[in-house]
């Protein structure tokens, strides 16, 4: 449990540490809906990191202003898309899974 919390906070602040700098560094303002989709990405990649499918990690995340995630990448079983998928889905404010990732078996 401690591995997924730390996993969740690491991702999670890989995400929101650019954005805090562009923010101090007297940019623009980021439109609500812009932040809330890098929430969501961040929510999605933290809560697939601590599962504990190891190909999760390889799965790219894309999320448009009106919740429609996008799954790209590979994972090594149709068990592990599909728990991407169900993952992404359960994260508030996702209106919409479209799940591109592709099975890559390896020996």
């Amino acid at each position: 449990m401690n591995i997924k919390l730390a996993a969740c906070c690491f991702v999670i602040a890989a995400i929101a540490l650019p954005i805090a700098g562009f923010a101090l560094a007297g940019g623009p303002r980021l439109p609500v809906s812009l932040s809330r989709d890098f929430l969501m990405t961040a929510r999605i990649k933290a809560e697939l990191a601590g599962e504990n499918f190891s190909s999760l990690v390889r799965i790219k995340v894309r999320t448009s202003s009106n919740g429609v995630v996008t799954l790209g990448g590979s994972a090594r079983s149709r068990n592990a898309a599909y728990r991407a998928a169900s993952i992404a889905r359960s994260v508030n404010g996702v209106s919409a899974v479209d799940n591109r990732i592709k099975i890559v078996v390896r020996n």
